[in-house]
């Protein structure tokens, strides 16, 4: 597919919900009818959309036009968290340093927010939860067999033990 060809409305539209966003499947949800889609299908209809060439294309120019926009770049906002994390440890100011580390990692990508859950774990199979992690951890640009050394846990809901 050649990435200089004009992109859809919806493929627009599709490129400013991501931007938004930073999730696919949200875009996709945004932007098309998925309301007799399951999660799965959201999930292959956003990646399908995601890297088509145009699309991809787009989607970086739109990033790189906000950063420009801004003057901003991932060094500078490194930079101001870990002076953050710096003024808290001088304050003795522990909430502070944790939120500042807390950024540093969401910054360098080593951790991520919090993500909407659609379903209880409690009400999933093992095999459809771990579908859905692996799901969530593509929708975030990360291949679930890197991860393989990490243990999930399952932790119990509160009041069960």
């Amino acid at each position: 597919m050649d990435a200089t060809r004009p992109l859809t409305p919806k493929e627009e539209a599709f490129c400013q919900a991501y931007l938004v966003t930073r999730s696919g499947s949200e875009a996709f949800r945004r932007v098309y009818s998925t309301g007799k889609m399951s999660d799965k299908a959201i999930t292959n209809g956003a990646r399908n959309v995601r890297l088509r060439p145009p699309v991809a294309a787009r989607i970086a120019q739109l990033g790189a036009e906000v950063a420009q926009r801004h003057e901003v770049t991932m060094d500078e906002l490194v930079n101001l968290a870990r002076e953050a994390v710096g003024i808290a440890r001088e304050k003795k100011d522990s909430a502070g340093m944790i939120a500042g580390v807390r950024e540093l990692g969401i910054l360098s990508g080593l951790r991520v927010t919090k993500r909407e859950i659609r379903a209880k774990a409690e009400e999933m199979s093992d095999k459809d939860l771990e579908e859905a992690i692996r799901r969530d951890l593509a929708d975030l640009g990360l291949n679930p067999a890197t991860l393989a050394g990490l243990a999930l846990r399952a932790t119990p809901a509160a009041g069960q033990a």
